[in-house]
């Protein structure tokens, strides 16, 4: 076997799931194709660490199956310790997701010792804080990535809710609007800043970002998701929650992290959110 048509068909799967991950399609579909292309890796080559890495990440991210996504991620590294995407994975689509938070900041530590240039490890290792609500070290981090990656849009992008939760509004939507520039203005990150619009107190204006995603929506994948953390920052929980249960009956992507996003925060105690946080975490 080509080692070379091996490793296509693995990086073909990673694609598909950098793809959900950023929100390009729908996860339940480009997931599948992620499982389809990495199975087919290993039956050509059953250690793979690459393979195995991506065939855990669509069994945390799509099918929830946490036990099994586990396997194959400490299975990956096992066979390769050095693979710095696993220890990343790893760390965000399970680690994180399952609250294994010092577990998690170990794994991305020691992928940003293997690849120390890599800007998505680095805000990896931002939003690990962001996640656990250290957002002064989060805001620390996320600026030393922009310092030295300044045109990468995620790291503006997570630095703009992190300042938004501390309070600090106006550098909040300054980040944001870097961002929607950077990206070519995202769903994702119009979502941030329609929240972070809300937060400082202009509703008005984050309603009107609401109504246009719901407009993009009709034309291409935007999650329900993004949608849903608008609405439960404007403080409408019924339609954040209707949106939540489109979101887990399409299997979005973001399903997983649910209870870690911040403009959900409102919504801990209600009953259908706690329904779809442990029909996915178990």
């Amino acid at each position: 076997t080509d080692p070379r048509f091996v490793l296509a068909h693995s990086g073909l799967a990673d694609a598909y799931i950098t793809l959900a991950v950023y929100g390009a399609g729908r996860a339940d579909t480009l997931l599948a194709q992620a499982r389809e292309s990495a199975e087919r890796a290993l039956l050509m080559a059953p250690t793979l660490a690459e393979a195995l890495t991506a065939r855990a990440s669509v069994r945390a991210l799509l099918d929830h199956d946490w036990d099994g996504a586990e396997r194959d991620y400490v299975q990956a590294l096992t066979i390769r310790e050095q693979y710095a995407t696993a220890h990343q994975w790893y760390a965000m689509h399970l680690l994180a997701p399952r609250g294994r938070f010092a577990e998690a900041r170990a794994r991305i530590a020691r992928a940003r010792e293997l690849d120390p240039l890599s800007a998505p490890i680095a805000t990896s290792a931002a939003i690990l804080r962001m996640y656990e609500r250290d957002h002064v070290q989060a805001v620390a981090e996320f600026r030393l990535v922009i310092a030295q990656h300044p045109a990468f849009h995620l790291a503006h992008y997570a630095l703009g809710g992190s300042l938004s939760a501390l309070g600090e509004h106006a550098e909040a939507l300054d980040a944001l609007r870097r961002a929607a520039l950077l990206s070519g203005e995202s769903p994702e990150v119009l979502s941030a800043l329609a929240c972070a619009l809300a937060a400082a107190g202009n509703p008005d204006e984050a309603q009107a970002l609401l109504v246009r995603l719901e407009r993009t929506a009709v034309e291409r994948y935007v999650s329900p998701v993004l949608l849903a953390q608008v609405h439960a920052v404007l403080g409408e929980s019924v339609r954040a929650l209707d949106e939540l249960e489109r979101a887990a009956a399409m299997k979005s992507v973001e399903m997983p992290h649910l209870h870690l996003r911040a403009p959900f925060d409102a919504l801990r105690d209600e009953p259908r959110f706690r329904a779809l946080v442990a029909s996915v975490l178990g």
